[in-house]
């Protein structure tokens, strides 16, 4: 598992802020990365920073927010390993750096292997498939160069791993989302779409950007609260709608490329659904009535 353990060290290092010496391994990756140091910074700080932070709480949290359980029970693996527990347990670097860890041993016995399937489905593949795919849509280049790279990756590791008999933790403990339909409360709105989580889609900026061009509004320099309030408040009929076709085309998308990743896929498929029901009610999404 070595050249695996060594990749997987790589994309964790790529997904961190750049430097001079990582041009050597963006070149042994065949990982085209921009003329100039600055750009290439200026790139990670738009994909990573302003886009799609690499945090499995913002993701998987009841909060979509920094910290929380998401983190403490991140937290908790460390310690159940014998580690100390790092400053950013949920970081997508550190996660991947822990993995790599467990994959230089899964040779020596069948504790590393049952380690390697826990670290896996259960703090990667809950949140990186979806976190992927806004990155190789909404990423500066050659970030979404580098999500095509890990998803592909987590692809082998899922397969290889086989998939488990339940939902893991992180998603099992999420309640699901208040039933009814979109009554123009923007506040609960905000609360619900802007917490992947409960909404089942990331909506990035880039992606508020679009709602606005494509719609025709105006959109206000700030977060993602402060832009999406914002439309919402402009027009409370077309904007939910837009986000319904959204969310819709997530779960297209998931159905497509991703059913190897069951039944995490299918859990972000069903949010998602329900999602667009409850934006622009009508026909129930399969992915709904799949979940029962």
């Amino acid at each position: 598992m070595t050249a695996t353990a060594e990749l997987v060290r790589a994309l964790a290092a790529l997904s961190e802020p750049p430097r001079r010496e990582d041009s050597a391994l963006a070149a042994a990756l065949e990982f085209g990365v921009p003329g100039s140091l600055e750009a290439w910074q200026a790139a990670h700080t738009a994909t990573f920073q302003q886009e799609c932070p690499p945090y499995a709480s913002i993701y998987l949290g009841e909060a979509g927010a920094l910290g929380g359980p998401v983190r403490d029970r991140l937290a908790g693996l460390w310690r159940a390993l014998g580690l100390q527990v790092p400053g950013e347990p949920d970081h997508l670097a550190t996660l991947l750096g822990l993995y790599a860890a467990v994959l230089e041993r899964v040779d020596a016995d069948e504790g590393w292997m049952h380690l390697r399937r826990v670290v896996l489905w259960e703090h990667l593949l809950p949140w990186l498939p979806p976190f992927v795919d806004r990155v190789e849509v909404v990423g500066v280049d050659p970030y979404p160069g580098w999500g095509r790279m890990l998803r592909r990756l987590l692809r082998v590791e899922a397969e290889a791993t086989g998939m488990p008999p339940e939902l893991p933790l992180h998603l099992r403990v999420l309640q699901p989302p208040s039933p009814g339909a979109w009554d123009g409360d923007v506040d609960n709105a905000l609360a619900r779409l802007l917490v992947p989580a409960r909404s089942g889609l990331i909506l990035a900026p880039a992606d508020l950007r679009r709602l606005a061009r494509e719609t025709g509004l105006g959109v206000r320099v700030g977060d993602r609260r402060l832009m999406l309030r914002s439309l919402l408040e402009q027009d409370a009929a077309v904007v939910p709608e837009w986000i319904a076709g959204e969310a819709l085309r997530c779960c297209e998308r998931l159905r497509v490329e991703q059913c190897w990743l069951d039944p995490v896929a299918r859990h972000w498929r069903h949010r998602a659904a329900a999602t667009a029901w409850w934006l622009a009610p009508g026909e129930v999404p399969d992915a709904m009535a799949e979940h029962g």
